[in-house]
């Protein structure tokens, strides 16, 4: 993980989950877009949005992963081409990929009702007055 830290510029590098799916019974696959700037060159690359597929092999007795394997919806000259003459983008290269659709956030219930504490420890105690 440090050295894809290290490749991609943390100020503009983005990675927006699409999906998670259990694909089989030891599997779990993440669907997600990867786009933003690279650390290549004096100046950097910029990277047209793509997808990514990454793949989880859980271990069935410890639930912990055990293998992990990236794909990509275009090859991986599509992507430094694109990268090096970005006029090529949706001519000779494919088009970048769609954005993420906003989904909305799932929020916790409110613990306080009028006039009341919001620290849920504050809500515990007042069970003991």
């Amino acid at each position: 993980a440090k050295g894809v830290r290290k490749i991609f510029d943390q100020d503009t590098a983005k990675a927006e989950i699409i999906s998670s799916k259990v694909t089989d019974t030891n599997q779990i696959t993440i669907t997600w877009r990867l786009s933003g700037n690279v650390n290549i060159g004096p100046a950097g690359l910029t990277i047209k949005p793509y997808i990514c597929y990454t793949d989880f092999t859980v271990d069935g007795e410890t639930g912990l992963i055990v293998f992990q394997e990236d794909r990509f919806d275009i090859p991986g000259w599509d992507i430094l081409l694109s990268a090096l003459f970005p006029f090529l983008i949706g001519k000779v290269t494919s088009p970048a990929a769609p954005p993420v659709e906003p989904r909305p956030t799932p929020m916790m219930p409110s613990m306080r009702t009028n006039n009341e504490s919001s620290a849920p420890l504050d809500k515990l105690m007042q069970l003991f007055k």
